[in-house]
């Protein structure tokens, strides 16, 4: 049983991811078929994205300036530093984790950045195409069957930076988790034991 919870998280998360890639390929295609007069509030009202209220989908120039946006919103200088250099090079942002709080579910939190780059005629980068996603968006909804003994789902990077986390019961709360640290994973796929994770051991 443990299993198939925890395979139903994972199966959540990559329907998540899949439902921004999707629209980040809608963006794409739009772009280069209109090259690159493209109009993101005028697609988003006539409901060309999936998820929309969840998802804030913005086009981005060479300096980081939002050129058209689903909703109104910037990216922090520090987004922007870490973006811009690796779209230009046709390398995807995933989960990066923007210093700007929103108000979310649980109050304050950090939204989750993910970017692609969008090329001219000649295959040169000409913009990025960018989705910020609020964390809750990876740990709502079919994960409920896990909280009801007292479960957690989080998602965690290689780096040991955790970016989204549900957590209930003895096992801690939101705004206080028992999820106290994550080392480092160094595991690409597959389950492991791990030691010191929790506040209760």
């Amino acid at each position: 049983l443990a299993r198939a919870e925890d395979a139903l998280g994972q199966q959540q998360i990559r329907r998540a991811v899949d439902t921004i890639e999707q629209t980040v390929r809608f963006v794409k295609y739009d772009w280069e078929a209109r090259q690159g007069a493209v109009h993101l509030g005028y697609a988003d009202e006539h409901g060309l994205f999936l998820d929309a209220s969840r998802l804030l989908v913005s086009v981005i120039d060479a300096q980081g300036q939002v050129l058209t946006s689903t909703a109104p919103t910037a990216l922090s200088p520090a987004a922007v530093a870490y973006i811009l250099p690796r779209v230009r090079t046709g390398m995807p942002v995933k989960f990066f984790i923007d210093d700007v709080p929103i108000e979310g579910r649980a109050g304050r939190t950090n939204r989750l950045l993910f970017a692609w780059e969008l090329s001219d005629r000649d295959g040169r980068f000409a913009a990025g195409v960018v989705v910020a996603v609020d964390p809750a968006y990876f740990t709502t909804g079919d994960t409920d069957p896990i909280f009801r003994r007292d479960g957690l789902v989080a998602i965690v990077g290689d780096d040991g930076r955790t970016r989204a986390l549900r957590s209930e019961g003895p096992a801690g709360t939101v705004r206080q988790p028992g999820f106290v640290h994550a080392p480092p994973l160094r595991l690409s796929a597959g389950s492991a034991l791990v030691d010191g994770w929790f506040g209760d051991g």
